[in-house]
C-alpha cells in the first residue's frame, strides 16, 4: 500500500509535467515552425510536377517563382494572352517577351479539362503559398513573443528553428555555447 501511494504521486507528478510542457508555447511555435517546413517541401513537390505538366502546353514559360508560376498557369492562355495582367505577375517587360514567345510555342494544344486540372493544381500551390505566409507571419509572432531578445539578434525564423529542433527554450537556455553553434551551422 506504500508502494502503491509512491506510484500514484509519481504518476501524478509525471501527467503534471506532461501538461505543463504541452501547454508550453514552445511546443506552439515548434509546431507551427515544421509546419512552414512542410509547406515548402509541398510546394516544391506540387510545383516541379505543375512545371513538368504545363511545360506539355508552353514549354517555353520558365520562372523561378513556384507561386508566380502558379499565378501564369491559371491565366495564360496562349491563343489570347493578357499583357497586362501577365505584366502584374512578372513585370510588363517580361509579360511582353512571354506573349511574343507564347505565339511561337513548340506546347500541344490540349483540350480544355486538361488545362482546367492544370489550373486547378496551380490554384492549390497558390493556396498553400497563402498559408505558408499566414504561417510565416504566425511564427514571427509566437518567436518575437517567446524569445524578443533572440528574434532580435536572429531573426524570427532562426529563433523558430532553434526552439523547434531543441524542443524548448529552457532546454536552448542551457546549452553550451559551442553546441548553439554547430546548430546554428546546421
Amino acid at each position: 500500500s506504500r508502494g502503491s501511494d509512491k506510484r500514484a504521486k509519481f504518476i501524478k507528478k509525471s501527467k503534471e509535467s506532461v501538461m505543463e510542457a504541452l501547454r508550453s508555447r514552445d511546443m506552439v511555435l515548434g509546431g507551427v515552425t515544421k509546419t512552414i517546413v512542410d509547406l515548402d517541401e509541398t510546394i516544391n513537390l506540387l510545383s516541379e510536377r505543375l512545371e513538368y505538366w504545363y511545360g506539355i502546353y508552353f514549354p517555353e514559360l520558365k520562372l523561378d517563382d513556384k507561386l508566380k508560376f502558379a499565378a501564369c498557369v491559371i491565366m495564360i492562355d496562349r491563343q489570347n494572352i493578357d499583357e497586362a495582367a501577365l505584366g502584374s505577375i512578372v513585370g510588363p517587360s517580361r509579360a511582353n517577351m512571354l506573349a511574343d514567345i507564347a505565339k511561337r510555342s513548340l506546347g500541344a494544344d490540349l483540350p480544355k479539362s486538361d488545362m482546367d486540372a492544370m489550373k486547378e493544381l496551380a490554384q492549390s500551390i497558390l493556396n498553400l503559398g497563402k498559408l505558408r505566409a499566414d504561417f510565416d507571419a504566425y511564427q514571427k509572432s509566437v518567436a518575437n513573443e517567446l524569445c524578443p531578445n533572440m528574434a532580435i539578434v536572429a531573426g524570427s525564423e532562426i529563433a523558430a528553428l532553434l526552439v523547434a529542433h531543441v524542443g524548448s527554450l529552457r532546454r536552448l537556455a542551457v546549452l553550451p555555447a559551442s553546441t548553439i553553434q554547430v546548430l546554428g551551422a546546421e
